[in-house]
């Protein structure tokens, strides 16, 4: 099923008038980046080759001149435009990649070096992003058994280098937020692994622009709750925001909140921002509006009198920690402190809704 679905994605895209020039020394393959495209209709693709310069010099006169290429560097960290269908760039190689976020890479690589698809997959974050196949004779070669967990939904780390960043315990649980849809979950020894990434506190030494690039493309997936889920589960969601791992276990008011519990709220409300298609400004001060309830003493549970300043002063430490752009900033601190207007705004009073519509410039 895999070699069917890959050669009919292929040769939908891929033609011989728009494939790689020859040059001796190379041959070409498919990299499955990301696999569940075969479920998502992916078409976008990029080349890759791992050659010597001399190699890739003439490789790079022949694609300018016969194929149109655009923006074309050589080099085992380069990448650029290859026509209307997608770019041109390294393997992993000597610890460099310069891949590209596509749906499926061809590769064109040098036979004499084969152990480079097996470093090249090794230093992949997931085993079913380490699917390779010859075009020609359909070969698929899978050092990692991705196809095992493909079939079983399963984003799972391809080896110990997946501890070397950090950051890629965000990237799973974007993808995870991703692919929420189409069953896939992490697998339960990368979530291990992501755990005590988290508990060695890595995740700290994280630059706040990292974090809120994920943070922000992860709110605007599918399921962007899921996001914060996974997190949650392996410890990252304390040590990345802790104010929001700060609602776990805070109840409210069953008759206006039935999940009762705060976190629980605000991964729905992130569902039903994304059902809704709301902009990422919008998901981010709704990821913020209640962040006061984490600050209310026991003893007032579950009443949160005077949680609205609360969520806009927390609201505004986590954008400036995370250096969020300022727009979105300051509509989440309006969004903490004015949410529960909206559900009373006729019993206010009309000095209160003007200053209100004054602040959000209506």
């Amino acid at each position: 099923m895999l070699r069917a679905a890959v050669a009919a994605s292929v040769l939908g895209v891929v033609s011989a008038q728009n494939m790689p020039p020859a040059v001796e020394g190379y041959s070409q393959y498919v990299q499955q980046a990301c696999p569940w495209s075969l479920y998502a209709q992916g078409t976008d693709w990029d080349f890759a080759e791992n050659v010597d310069s001399d190699k890739s010099d003439a490789c790079a006169a022949a694609c300018d001149s016969t194929n149109g290429c655009t923006g074309f560097e050589v080099g085992p960290a380069t990448s650029s435009s290859y026509g209307k269908t997608g770019g041109y760039c390294a393997l992993w190689f000597n610890g460099s990649c310069s891949s590209t976020k596509s749906d499926m890479i061809v590769l064109t690589a040098s036979q004499a070096v084969a152990t480079t698809y097996v470093r090249d997959a090794a230093m992949r974050d997931y085993s079913v992003s380490a699917i390779y196949a010859d075009i020609f004779s359909w070969r698929i070669i899978d050092p990692f058994n991705g196809r095992v967990d493909l079939k079983a939904r399963l984003l799972r780390h391809v080896s110990p280098a997946f501890a070397e960043d950090p950051l890629r315990v965000l990237r799973v649980a974007r993808f995870a937020a991703r692919y929420h849809w189409l069953g896939f979950q992490v697998a339960d020894d990368t979530l291990m692994l992501m755990k005590q990434l988290s508990d060695s506190g890595e995740l700290g030494y994280l630059v706040a622009e990292r974090v809120w690039k994920e943070t922000s493309r992860a709110l605007m997936e599918r399921d962007p709750q899921v996001f914060f889920q996974v997190l949650h589960r392996c410890g990252a969601l304390h040590a990345l925001f802790p104010e929001l791992a700060a609602l776990d276990g805070v109840p409210q008011p069953e008759q206006h909140h039935p999940e009762v519990d705060t976190l629980l709220h605000q991964f729905l409300c992130l569902k039903q921002a994304a059902r809704l298609g709301l902009s990422l400004n919008a998901r981010y001060a709704l990821l913020c509006h209640d962040l006061g309830k984490g600050k209310t003493p026991k003893e007032e549970w579950p009443r949160h009198i005077a949680h609205e300043i609360r969520s806009a002063r927390l609201s505004k430490k986590v954008s400036k920690r995370l250096k969020v752009p300022k727009e979105a900033a300051t509509l989440a601190t309006l969004v903490a402190e004015f949410h529960t207007h909206s559900h009373r705004a006729l019993e206010l009073k009309p000095a209160t809704v003007w200053k209100l519509l004054s602040l959000i410039h209506i």
